[in-house]
């Protein structure tokens, strides 16, 4: 709760955001992912609902949110996408836990791009040849 006995009357999202940035830092959470955050929250989630009632989201405003972030063009990467969702579901979460009215499953069941978590395996001998050409360009390696 905010410290008094009901949510703050007309607050919209970006305070809430903010609110949810404070509690991060007063828990001494990561500055680094206070910092992704904060980059989420200012450059992705206010722009598009920071001025919103938080009562006034439903769930087709979290999908919503998803076709927003695809249309970007600066945002190429699904898995950039999927990490700014889960900060908005951190907000979600954490406006519910102040006791803002939002429906049970406002963020659940949400369809996300799909992550290509295709990695590159290298061979013993590549990983050697590798170490090679760093240690020619920068001896200390």
């Amino acid at each position: 709760m905010t410290g008094a006995s009901q949510p703050v009357r007309g607050a919209r999202v970006a305070f809430f955001g903010a609110q949810m940035i404070e509690r991060k830092r007063k828990k001494k959470k990561r500055p680094s992912t206070i910092n992704t955050y904060e980059s989420h929250l200012h450059n992705h989630i206010l722009p598009f609902a920071g001025n919103r009632l938080p009562a006034s989201l439903r769930r087709r405003d979290s999908m919503a949110f998803i076709d927003h972030l695809l249309e970007k063009p600066s945002l190429r990467s699904a898995h950039t996408i999927v990490q700014i969702f889960k900060t908005w579901r951190i907000i979600i979460h954490y406006m519910m836990d102040e006791d803002i009215p939002l429906p049970a499953n406002i963020v659940s069941r949400i369809e996300l791009p799909e992550i290509d978590d295709s990695r590159v395996s290298l061979t013993p001998e590549q990983v050697a040849a590798a170490a090679v050409a760093m240690r020619e360009i920068e001896p200390r390696y």
